[in-house]
């Protein structure tokens, strides 16, 4: 069957960086999705964007695939009438089908003859189908921001300038926005602002060429890497190339051109932190740092177009960083004119948010919280000592000038002052970590004060939010819950073990919840988050049910992927099913009795099969029972839960001989799930 090729550029003003490839993906994702459902097979469509295009091309059937469809008529008693004539039922679907009755075929459904029909739905050519599919796939874009730009229905994020769709070597009709296909493109705003036509898609890449476009994002980004450290080892110097930085500035650009840029000496003297920051968000700048890892005072730029004129460029970039430079030094200096703990009294006035309270009442809690759980943390006597000193500061570095005016500094900050000021490491590091983990790729806290700081004020802000009716739903989460879950989580799970003194997470949730007189309620939707949020983060190593039977065993979560790790390794044991059948066939008759294990001592029981397992789940009741020795015991009680099952009744009319049984399957149950709730296991 022939095929035809097709291209489509459609030009707009320029996108937010951010949302240039994920509408490109969106576009190309609709494009494919239409021509499947539109019965237009076609090869891997290609496609790539700049902020200001969207270019897709590819090759499809040049007709659509033929599709039959059974379509069911009359039943076969009733169309024909006792001499044999067709009834008026079945004239009626001969012209609802264009066909003749002899045309017609028998189908079978519920045990009754039908006739039916085969029809064949139309079939079209690409070049009919192909600007329907396009004028759909954009019109049901999945964006972040849209509006309408004229006076069509259309949104989008930016307005519609020029439009171009190639069907077959020939201009298509097509139109988007109230903008029509036309043999035009242009290039980079700055160099080649008029149009540029073009006579087949074969010369639309001259186009580019010549209005100075570079179309693949992966050329821009190499383009800039490339040049721009070539530049840096001119004054001996490395890039920062920070990934999420040059993937934003790569999607700036259509022609980018780095430069060298400088900034005086002096400015050296504020933190590194602070003019990295200044560079990177505000000017989006690569800072360079010497072979020592110091930091120079360069950077490297990026324009867009040619290098014409590129020495005005610099200095006109140099004088805007001055100036943001210069405001950073005035409010680094006007910070350290007074210390961390003076801003502890203006705190009380910073609502935290309006359903919980000021960051004066937070600290209140949190010391509070301290106090009451002291002994659950196996914090050395320096690192207890300064606890309640960083709850008073970890927080103050909000009302500083510099994080006011840099707020992605909150908690670096606090740190830089709280060593300058001469404060304990431990302080000043547990302060610094007190944002992380900031994502799911960003480590844990290091230190064991910021570990605690981290739980101690997730946990506080979770249980609080919950209680003020402040959940995640959907895609909304304003408050970053969800972060705040998984931080939780990720580091109860990643911590050495004596940090907790054997802990859990829902004891942790609990407590909280007591201080404040939050019900139970919030205890339960606060845990759920936050093995939701860990099993999520884990699913990419392990399978869920294995991590949910990991997370909801009645066990710390310190060293936990290494338990996912044993479970996955037990799975392939041959007594695993048994085990996991055990106790699943305990786990079902215990749903409904909901009482707790009465004592049962061995002369109590009269039945053999009792006494196996009495016996059994006594050689698991060691609390430091190491894994293997309870793998092996394991075994054996599921050995003796289903002989119980196959040779006596559990359910015994007796109230005495079923409340014994019961209480040991409860025991042996409690034994089996210590480290895996085997009855969420697959």
């Amino acid at each position: 069957m022939s095929a035809v090729r097709f291209f489509m550029e459609i030009g707009v003003e320029e996108m937010p960086s951010q949302y240039v490839l994920p509408i490109l993906g969106s576009l190309t994702q609709g494009v494919s999705h239409g021509l499947v459902e539109s019965r237009l097979y076609h090869e891997p469509l290609s496609s790539n964007a700049t902020p200001r295009r969207l270019v897709l091309w590819g090759t499809v059937l040049a007709r659509q695939t033929t599709k039959q469809t059974v379509v069911k008529g009359p039943l076969l008693s009733v169309a024909y009438d006792s001499e044999g004539r067709p009834t008026p039922a079945l004239a009626g679907f001969c012209r609802r089908v264009a066909l003749d009755p002899d045309k017609l075929h028998r189908i079978e459904d519920n045990g009754k003859l039908y006739l039916a029909a085969t029809v064949s739905e139309p079939v079209q050519s690409a070049d009919a189908i192909l600007p329907e599919v396009f004028s759909q796939a954009f019109q049901t874009l999945p964006l972040p921001r849209s509006m309408r730009w004229g006076l069509s229905d259309y949104r989008f994020i930016r307005p519609v300038r020029w439009l171009a769709m190639w069907i077959g070597g020939e201009l298509a009709p097509l139109s988007l926005d109230g903008v029509s296909s036309q043999a035009i493109t242009y290039g980079n705003r700055t160099d080649h602002p008029e149009a540029l036509s073009y006579d087949d898609p074969d010369q639309y890449w001259s186009c580019l060429e010549e209005g100075r476009v570079i179309l693949p994002f992966e050329t821009r980004q190499l383009q800039i890497m490339e040049q721009g450290q070539q530049l840096a080892k001119k004054i001996g110097g490395r890039v920062d190339w920070d990934a999420e930085l040059l993937a934003e500035v790569s999607n700036l650009v259509e022609w980018p051109t780095p430069f060298l840029g400088s900034f005086d000496e002096t400015y050296l003297s504020i933190p590194a932190s602070v003019l990295v920051t200044s560079m990177k968000v505000h000017q989006r700048y690569f800072p360079l740092y010497d072979n020592r890892g110091m930091l120079l005072p360069a950077f490297i730029g990026v324009r867009n177009g040619i290098g014409d004129h590129l020495d005005l460029v610099v200095r006109g970039n140099q004088k805007v960083l001055r100036a943001r430079l210069a405001d950073a030094q005035y409010f680094f200096n006007l910070d350290r004119t007074a210390p961390l703990s003076a801003h502890l009294p203006a705190l009380r006035q910073v609502i935290f948010h309006a359903k919980m309270g000021t960051y004066g009442e937070k600290l209140e809690r949190m010391h509070r919280l301290w106090h009451e759980t002291q002994s659950w943390w196996d914090l050395d006597p320096a690192e207890a000592a300064v606890a309640d000193q960083v709850i008073d500061l970890y927080k103050t570095d909000l009302l500083t000038h510099v994080v006011q005016e840099f707020p992605e500094l909150e908690g670096e900050m606090g740190a830089i002052y709280a060593r300058l000021e001469g404060e304990s490491p431990l302080i000043a590091d547990a302060i610094g970590e007190q944002y992380q983990p900031k994502s799911p790729t960003d480590d844990i806290p290091q230190t064991r004060l910021g570990q605690w700081l981290v739980l101690m004020d997730r946990v506080d802000t979770l249980v609080l939010a919950y209680a003020a009716g402040l959940k995640p739903s959907g895609s909304e989460d304003p408050f970053a819950l969800r972060r705040a879950a998984l931080a939780v989580g990720r580091v109860f799970s990643e911590v050495n073990a004596s940090l907790l003194r054997n802990r859990t997470v829902r004891e942790m949730i609990g407590e909280v919840a007591h201080l404040h007189q939050i019900s139970d309620t919030v205890v339960d939707d606060v845990y759920e988050l936050v093995v939701q949020r860990l099993t999520n983060y884990l699913q990419p190593e392990f399978s869920g049910s294995l991590v949910q039977a990991a997370l909801r065993a009645p066990q710390p979560w310190n060293r936990l992927r290494d338990r996912i790790r044993w479970m996955m390794e037990l799975t392939q044991d041959e007594s695993w099913v048994s085990v996991a059948q055990a106790f699943k066939r305990a786990h079902r008759v215990l749903l409904g009795d909901g009482g707790e294990p009465v004592p049962v001592e061995l002369a109590d029981l009269g039945e053999p099969v009792e006494r196996n397992l009495w016996l059994a789940i006594k050689g698991m009741e060691s609390e430091s029972l190491p894994l293997e020795a309870w793998w092996d015991a394991a075994k054996k009680v599921a050995v003796a839960i289903h002989a119980v099952f196959d040779q006596v009744l559990v359910m015994d009319p007796d109230a005495v001989v079923k409340q014994r049984r019961l209480s040991l399957l409860r025991r042996a149950n409690q034994r089996l799930g210590q480290y895996f709730d085997l009855s969420v296991v697959e």
